[in-house]
Protein backbone atom coordinates (compact mmCIF):
# COMPACT_ATOMS: atom_id res chain seq x y z
CA UNK A 1 0.00 0.00 0.00
CA UNK A 2 1.70 3.18 -1.15
CA UNK A 3 1.33 6.49 0.64
CA UNK A 4 -1.03 9.24 -0.51
CA UNK A 5 -0.06 12.84 -1.24
CA UNK A 6 -1.26 15.94 0.66
CA UNK A 7 -4.20 17.81 -0.79
CA UNK A 8 -3.48 21.37 -1.97
CA UNK A 9 -6.49 23.31 -0.73
CA UNK A 10 -4.91 25.85 1.58
CA UNK A 11 -2.87 25.57 4.76
CA UNK A 12 -5.69 24.41 7.05
CA UNK A 13 -6.71 21.56 4.74
CA UNK A 14 -3.07 20.67 4.10
CA UNK A 15 -2.41 20.42 7.85
CA UNK A 16 -5.48 18.23 8.39
CA UNK A 17 -4.48 16.07 5.41
CA UNK A 18 -0.95 15.62 6.69
CA UNK A 19 -2.31 14.55 10.07
CA UNK A 20 -4.61 12.01 8.43
CA UNK A 21 -1.85 10.72 6.14
CA UNK A 22 0.51 10.33 9.12
CA UNK A 23 -2.06 8.21 10.94
CA UNK A 24 -2.88 6.27 7.79
CA UNK A 25 0.77 5.56 7.02
CA UNK A 26 1.45 4.51 10.60
CA UNK A 27 -1.18 1.79 10.32
CA UNK A 28 -0.06 0.78 6.82
CA UNK A 29 3.59 0.49 7.84
CA UNK A 30 2.71 -1.71 10.79
CA UNK A 31 0.60 -3.98 8.58
CA UNK A 32 3.34 -4.11 5.94
CA UNK A 33 5.89 -5.25 8.54
CA UNK A 34 3.52 -7.97 9.71
CA UNK A 35 2.76 -9.03 6.16
CA UNK A 36 6.42 -9.35 5.17
CA UNK A 37 7.46 -11.14 8.35
CA UNK A 38 5.18 -14.12 7.88
CA UNK A 39 5.77 -16.60 5.04
CA UNK A 40 2.86 -17.63 2.82
CA UNK A 41 0.19 -18.92 3.04
CA UNK A 42 -0.39 -17.33 6.46
CA UNK A 43 1.21 -13.99 5.70
CA UNK A 44 -2.08 -12.15 5.19
CA UNK A 45 -3.46 -13.10 8.62
CA UNK A 46 -2.97 -10.97 11.72
CA UNK A 47 -4.21 -11.63 15.23
CA UNK A 48 -5.15 -8.27 16.76
CA UNK A 49 -4.90 -7.53 20.48
CA UNK A 50 -8.60 -8.32 20.87
CA UNK A 51 -7.97 -11.79 19.47
CA UNK A 52 -9.72 -10.99 16.20
CA UNK A 53 -8.25 -12.70 13.13
CA UNK A 54 -7.61 -9.91 10.64
CA UNK A 55 -7.13 -10.35 6.90
CA UNK A 56 -4.41 -7.79 6.13
CA UNK A 57 -5.22 -7.77 2.43
CA UNK A 58 -8.86 -6.98 3.18
CA UNK A 59 -7.80 -4.07 5.39
CA UNK A 60 -5.51 -2.90 2.58
CA UNK A 61 -8.45 -2.92 0.16
CA UNK A 62 -10.45 -0.72 2.55
CA UNK A 63 -7.55 1.72 2.99
CA UNK A 64 -7.18 2.03 -0.78
CA UNK A 65 -10.92 2.70 -1.11
CA UNK A 66 -10.69 5.50 1.46
CA UNK A 67 -7.65 6.88 -0.39
CA UNK A 68 -9.56 7.04 -3.65
CA UNK A 69 -12.57 8.71 -2.06
CA UNK A 70 -10.54 11.40 -0.30
CA UNK A 71 -8.60 12.15 -3.50
CA UNK A 72 -11.78 12.71 -5.52
CA UNK A 73 -13.34 14.63 -2.66
CA UNK A 74 -10.44 17.04 -2.96
CA UNK A 75 -10.81 17.21 -6.76
CA UNK A 76 -14.47 18.20 -6.47
CA UNK A 77 -13.83 20.63 -3.64
CA UNK A 78 -11.03 22.26 -5.63
CA UNK A 79 -13.38 22.64 -8.60
CA UNK A 80 -16.09 24.24 -6.45
CA UNK A 81 -13.61 26.62 -4.81
CA UNK A 82 -12.14 27.69 -8.17
CA UNK A 83 -15.57 28.28 -9.75
CA UNK A 84 -16.67 30.21 -6.68
CA UNK A 85 -13.66 32.51 -7.05
CA UNK A 86 -14.36 32.99 -10.76
CA UNK A 87 -17.93 33.99 -9.99
CA UNK A 88 -16.77 36.49 -7.38
CA UNK A 89 -14.24 38.02 -9.80
CA UNK A 90 -16.83 38.24 -12.58
CA UNK A 91 -19.35 40.07 -10.43
CA UNK A 92 -16.69 42.39 -9.03
CA UNK A 93 -15.94 43.46 -12.60
CA UNK A 94 -19.64 43.90 -13.29
CA UNK A 95 -19.61 41.23 -15.99
CA UNK A 96 -22.24 38.51 -16.34
CA UNK A 97 -20.72 35.09 -15.90
CA UNK A 98 -20.52 33.29 -19.23
CA UNK A 99 -21.87 29.83 -19.96
CA UNK A 100 -24.00 29.62 -16.81
CA UNK A 101 -25.95 26.56 -17.96
CA UNK A 102 -22.80 24.48 -18.34
CA UNK A 103 -21.37 25.89 -15.13
CA UNK A 104 -24.56 25.00 -13.27
CA UNK A 105 -24.35 21.38 -14.39
CA UNK A 106 -20.73 21.04 -13.30
CA UNK A 107 -21.32 22.69 -9.94
CA UNK A 108 -24.20 20.35 -9.23
CA UNK A 109 -22.09 17.37 -10.31
CA UNK A 110 -19.19 18.23 -8.01
CA UNK A 111 -21.55 19.09 -5.17
CA UNK A 112 -23.07 15.61 -5.53
CA UNK A 113 -19.60 14.04 -5.62
CA UNK A 114 -18.45 15.91 -2.54
CA UNK A 115 -21.39 15.14 -0.27
CA UNK A 116 -21.72 11.54 -1.45
CA UNK A 117 -18.04 10.57 -1.21
CA UNK A 118 -17.45 12.38 2.08
CA UNK A 119 -20.08 10.35 3.89
CA UNK A 120 -19.13 7.19 2.02
CA UNK A 121 -15.48 7.51 3.07
CA UNK A 122 -16.46 7.26 6.74
CA UNK A 123 -18.80 4.36 6.08
CA UNK A 124 -16.02 2.50 4.27
CA UNK A 125 -13.39 3.42 6.90
CA UNK A 126 -15.56 1.87 9.60
CA UNK A 127 -14.68 -1.52 8.08
CA UNK A 128 -11.11 -1.03 9.30
CA UNK A 129 -12.34 -0.81 12.89
CA UNK A 130 -14.81 -3.63 12.34
CA UNK A 131 -12.05 -5.94 11.10
CA UNK A 132 -9.35 -5.02 13.61
CA UNK A 133 -11.60 -4.96 16.67
CA UNK A 134 -13.75 -7.90 15.60
CA UNK A 135 -17.16 -6.29 16.25
CA UNK A 136 -19.07 -9.42 15.15
CA UNK A 137 -21.52 -7.24 13.25
CA UNK A 138 -23.03 -8.80 10.16
CA UNK A 139 -21.52 -7.34 6.96
CA UNK A 140 -24.80 -5.64 6.03
CA UNK A 141 -24.87 -3.96 9.44
CA UNK A 142 -21.36 -2.49 9.28
CA UNK A 143 -21.61 1.30 9.24
CA UNK A 144 -19.77 4.16 10.88
CA UNK A 145 -22.49 4.68 13.47
CA UNK A 146 -23.07 0.98 14.22
CA UNK A 147 -19.36 0.20 14.59
CA UNK A 148 -18.78 3.25 16.79
CA UNK A 149 -21.78 2.35 18.97
CA UNK A 150 -20.63 -1.23 19.49
CA UNK A 151 -17.03 -0.25 20.21
CA UNK A 152 -18.03 2.56 22.56
CA UNK A 153 -19.68 -0.06 24.77
CA UNK A 154 -16.69 -2.41 24.77
CA UNK A 155 -13.92 0.24 24.69
CA UNK A 156 -15.41 3.34 26.37
CA UNK A 157 -12.17 4.94 27.59
CA UNK A 158 -9.09 6.14 25.73
CA UNK A 159 -10.79 5.79 22.35
CA UNK A 160 -12.68 8.18 20.02
CA UNK A 161 -15.77 5.98 19.71
CA UNK A 162 -17.94 8.02 22.07
CA UNK A 163 -17.07 11.13 20.11
CA UNK A 164 -17.94 9.36 16.86
CA UNK A 165 -21.39 8.47 18.23
CA UNK A 166 -21.99 12.04 19.44
CA UNK A 167 -20.81 13.51 16.12
CA UNK A 168 -23.28 11.29 14.30
CA UNK A 169 -26.26 11.80 16.61
CA UNK A 170 -25.97 15.47 17.58
CA UNK A 171 -22.78 16.95 16.07
CA UNK A 172 -21.36 17.94 12.72
CA UNK A 173 -22.12 14.60 11.07
CA UNK A 174 -25.82 14.97 11.84
CA UNK A 175 -25.91 18.32 10.03
CA UNK A 176 -23.70 17.03 7.23
CA UNK A 177 -25.90 13.99 6.70
CA UNK A 178 -28.93 16.25 6.42
CA UNK A 179 -27.21 18.30 3.72
CA UNK A 180 -26.18 15.10 1.97
CA UNK A 181 -29.80 13.96 2.04
CA UNK A 182 -30.89 17.31 0.62
CA UNK A 183 -28.34 17.19 -2.19
CA UNK A 184 -29.25 13.58 -3.00
CA UNK A 185 -33.01 13.99 -3.02
CA UNK A 186 -33.64 17.65 -3.88
CA UNK A 187 -30.43 19.42 -4.84
CA UNK A 188 -30.31 18.43 -8.50
CA UNK A 189 -34.01 18.74 -9.28
CA UNK A 190 -33.65 22.42 -10.03
CA UNK A 191 -30.86 24.93 -9.88
CA UNK A 192 -32.20 26.85 -6.92
CA UNK A 193 -32.76 23.60 -5.05
CA UNK A 194 -29.05 22.82 -5.01
CA UNK A 195 -27.53 26.26 -4.62
CA UNK A 196 -28.37 29.83 -5.39
CA UNK A 197 -26.65 32.83 -6.89
CA UNK A 198 -27.38 35.31 -4.12
CA UNK A 199 -26.08 38.72 -3.22
CA UNK A 200 -24.59 38.43 0.25
CA UNK A 201 -25.56 41.27 2.57
CA UNK A 202 -23.11 44.14 2.37
CA UNK A 203 -21.11 42.46 -0.41
CA UNK A 204 -21.03 42.99 -4.13
CA UNK A 205 -19.67 39.58 -5.16
CA UNK A 206 -22.15 36.72 -5.42
CA UNK A 207 -21.42 33.34 -3.91
CA UNK A 208 -22.72 29.76 -4.07
CA UNK A 209 -25.04 29.24 -1.09
CA UNK A 210 -26.52 26.23 0.65
CA UNK A 211 -29.93 26.24 2.37
CA UNK A 212 -30.36 27.60 5.90
CA UNK A 213 -31.93 24.31 6.96
CA UNK A 214 -31.57 21.29 4.65
CA UNK A 215 -34.67 19.66 6.18
CA UNK A 216 -36.92 22.49 4.93
CA UNK A 217 -38.26 22.45 1.39
CA UNK A 218 -38.51 24.67 -0.56
CA UNK A 219 -35.15 25.86 0.73
CA UNK A 220 -34.48 29.26 2.26
CA UNK A 221 -31.19 31.16 2.01
CA UNK A 222 -31.55 34.03 4.49
CA UNK A 223 -28.47 33.03 6.54
CA UNK A 224 -26.15 33.37 3.53
CA UNK A 225 -24.37 30.06 4.21
CA UNK A 226 -21.66 29.64 1.59
CA UNK A 227 -21.29 26.24 -0.06
CA UNK A 228 -17.50 26.28 -0.44
CA UNK A 229 -16.85 27.50 3.10
CA UNK A 230 -19.10 24.78 4.49
CA UNK A 231 -17.41 22.08 2.39
CA UNK A 232 -13.92 23.25 3.38
CA UNK A 233 -14.79 23.13 7.08
CA UNK A 234 -16.52 19.76 6.85
CA UNK A 235 -13.57 18.34 4.89
CA UNK A 236 -11.20 19.34 7.71
CA UNK A 237 -13.47 17.56 10.20
CA UNK A 238 -13.71 14.51 7.98
CA UNK A 239 -9.94 14.26 7.69
CA UNK A 240 -9.60 14.54 11.48
CA UNK A 241 -12.19 11.78 11.92
CA UNK A 242 -10.35 9.50 9.49
CA UNK A 243 -7.08 10.13 11.35
CA UNK A 244 -8.76 8.96 14.54
CA UNK A 245 -10.04 5.83 12.81
CA UNK A 246 -6.51 4.93 11.73
CA UNK A 247 -5.08 5.73 15.18
CA UNK A 248 -7.70 3.59 16.90
CA UNK A 249 -6.91 0.67 14.58
CA UNK A 250 -3.17 1.07 15.14
CA UNK A 251 -3.69 0.56 18.89
CA UNK A 252 -4.61 -3.07 18.27
CA UNK A 253 -2.15 -4.25 15.59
Amino acid sequence: MSSVKPVKLGKAIEAATNLMIGSRNGLVQKLNVQYRSVPPPGRSVLASKTGAVVDIEQVADVVRAVDYKTVYLAVSLRYLRNRDREIVRAFKKGNPFANQARLTQNILLHTDVYFTLAFSSLEIASWILHLVYGTKLRPRDVSFYNVATVLNKSHPTGTPFGQFVNDYKTGWLLEFNRYRHFVTHYGTLQTRGGFRWTQARGMKPKRLLIPDDPTVYPPEYTKQLELVDYCMESFKRLLAELAQVYDAALLLV
